[in-house]
């Protein structure tokens, strides 16, 4: 009873990109959207070949494909993990938060959309501290930019460091990986979130954090993306 609708077309304005991520974000997992911006291509005297570029997909589109192809049972760990962001999309949900979860999966990480590709909000639970490299639990919410563009965005962004930060009112850590096509812009705190007890506070700096970064970043990346493909 699955179905999945792709729609194909030369050039996706941000308006009809965004409306396909607003579906995506609200139709259950067996209903997927796709846009596609189509291409040709020719290589010497090659008969000309059509490109697609995938331009709006599910949020958790690629990860659900390669559990699928790995399978295997899930773990206690991450059983511990999917109730965690079960219950935290609940919590979003009955505080009435503008920011979308994906459907929760059994990881360390769920997805935000802001409304294009290639840039979103992820909220992290880890075992390891991101700051300075050491083991100790931490909840995160991160930025995070992928693809070919992506070091350009962050270029981009870098000079309004002291600009946005003062918008968001917290400072962000800035992360540029050598060799790598993501970048990312996060803030942290540490939190023992594998204690169940703790996870109304976990909520609700996540939920504070997740917020203001959408409201920052979401107008942002879209002026940002104009630029780049200016």
């Amino acid at each position: 009873n699955a179905v999945t609708i792709v729609w194909i077309a030369e050039r996706f304005t941000e308006e009809h990109r965004a409306a396909l991520d607003w579906l995506n974000e609200r139709t259950d997992d067996k209903i997927n959207f796709f846009g596609l911006e189509i291409e040709l291509w020719r290589i010497g005297d090659s008969p000309v070949a059509p490109k697609f570029n995938v331009i709006s997909q599910p949020n958790d589109w690629s990860r659900t494909v390669q559990q699928a192809a790995t399978g295997g049972e899930v773990s206690a760990h991450k059983q511990f993990q999917l109730r965690f962001w079960t219950a935290f999309r609940d919590y979003m949900e009955r505080e009435g938060s503008t920011v979308r979860c994906q459907k929760p999966l059994p990881q360390h990480w769920t997805n935000h959309a802001l409304g294009r590709s290639g840039a979103h909000l992820c909220s992290i639970v880890s075992s390891w501290n991101s700051l300075n490299d050491t083991k100790g639990p931490e909840v995160r919410v991160e930025l995070y930019l992928d693809g070919s563009q992506a070091k350009q965005e962050f270029a981009l962004l870098q000079p309004r460091k002291d600009e946005l930060e003062r918008s968001l009112g917290f400072s962000l850590i800035w992360h540029n990986p050598e060799n790598k096509n993501i970048c990312k812009l996060y803030t942290r705190q540490d939190a023992d979130w594998l204690d169940e007890k703790k996870w109304p506070q976990h909520f609700d700096w996540l939920k504070q954090r997740l917020e203001v970064m959408h409201r920052v970043f979401a107008p942002i990346m879209k002026q940002i993306r104009d630029q780049v493909e200016g």
